[in-house]
């Protein structure tokens, strides 16, 4: 899955509402049952994740992922109208194990399997494969559930987007142009009743990890991944970092709080992004800065405080059976 159940596209799209409307990818996945209603048997769900983004050339496309959770067990499967999508399964390490999600079995109605899952209403703990049974690092999603009856798709879908349009504040906070009919057409429908999504509140970890990230078929890439990870050795300002089988080298970030560097795992060379034990990721921490602007900011801050909080008010992060159908019957995928 996509997972980390979503963390990154989730996150992803949170941070681009941050930065205003008309960025390239608007995130708008939630989870639901497969019967479009809240399930009394939590063990059994399915939901679906939408990401509408731009391409100069081409226009825009869609990504679909379907997330499944049957019998304990979580599940992911993507499509995507863009010819040259290509679905990211990476590795994963800590100091003590291995979690190697691109070697994990599919399923062939089901998809990528991602790692044994406990599922209620509003949380998820995912305990990610590993080839070699590592148990340690674990993943937890908390949700709160929102009601879509009623709203319309623009609102949900693009929240951001919606908000600039509908307050004919464009100018300030650009859409892509290739989007634009797209959005012409889903303001016109709304959600029908028993439509839900879930909306990420809380993202969490039980250990410190490592993301290595690289082609391998990709003999020049793996040159210049090895030429970056000699010159990190070589540079006093990193820190050496070992994990499983894994010798990496790292700097710290100015712009987040996770370290970023080169890996050595198995005679193959990585990007490698670090990860701190705990919380990744809280929607109320993260609102209180725009919150605390409405109080004493600038008038320009006030405003743009305003946009954030407006558009966080309808963001979705997986949708249910009811209002995934909708949105598949709005934008023909």
């Amino acid at each position: 899955m996509k997972i980390k159940l979503l963390s990154f596209t989730i996150l992803s799209s949170i941070m681009l509402t941050a930065c205003g409307g008309g960025s390239s990818s608007n995130n708008s996945s939630q989870p639901s049952s497969g019967n479009g209603q809240t399930s009394g048997n939590t063990s059994n769900q399915q939901w679906t994740s939408y990401d509408f983004y731009t391409d100069q050339k081409d226009g825009y496309f869609i990504d679909k992922e379907v997330l499944t959770v049957k019998d304990g067990k979580a599940y992911s499967k993507e499509t995507s109208t863009d010819p040259s999508y290509h679905s990211y399964k990476g590795i994963t390490v800590t100091s003590d194990g291995l979690y190697d999600e691109v070697n994990a079995p599919v399923d062939a109605q089901l998809g990528h399997y991602s790692g044994t899952i406990q599922a209620s209403n509003t949380q998820w703990t995912l305990s990610p494969y590993s080839s070699i049974g590592s148990k340690g690092l674990q993943y937890t999603q908390k949700y709160t559930t929102l009601n879509l009856s009623g709203k319309n798709l623009l609102e949900v879908l693009s929240p951001a987007d919606y908000y600039a349009i509908t307050r004919n504040l464009t100018d300030k906070y650009p859409v892509k142009h290739y989007l634009l009919d797209l959005y012409a057409n889903i303001s016109k429908v709304k959600f029908p009743e028993g439509s839900s999504c879930l909306q990420l509140q809380e993202f969490s970890n039980t250990q410190e990890y490592l993301d290595l990230d690289a082609d391998l078929k990709n003999k020049e890439q793996q040159n210049q991944l090895a030429q970056g990870w000699l010159e990190f050795k070589n540079d006093t300002t990193t820190t050496l970092r070992n994990f499983k089988d894994t010798t990496a080298y790292l700097k710290e970030n100015t712009n987040s709080d996770s370290p970023y560097g080169y890996a050595l795992y198995k005679n193959n060379y990585y990007s490698a992004f670090l990860t701190p034990k705990g919380l990744e990721f809280n929607m109320n921490e993260w609102l209180k800065s725009y919150q605390d602007d409405l109080k004493t900011g600038t008038a320009e801050e006030k405003a743009y405080a305003n946009y954030v909080i407006a558009a966080t008010q309808n963001m979705c992060h997986l949708y249910n059976a009811k209002a995934a159908q909708t949105i598949a019957s709005a934008v023909k995928f």
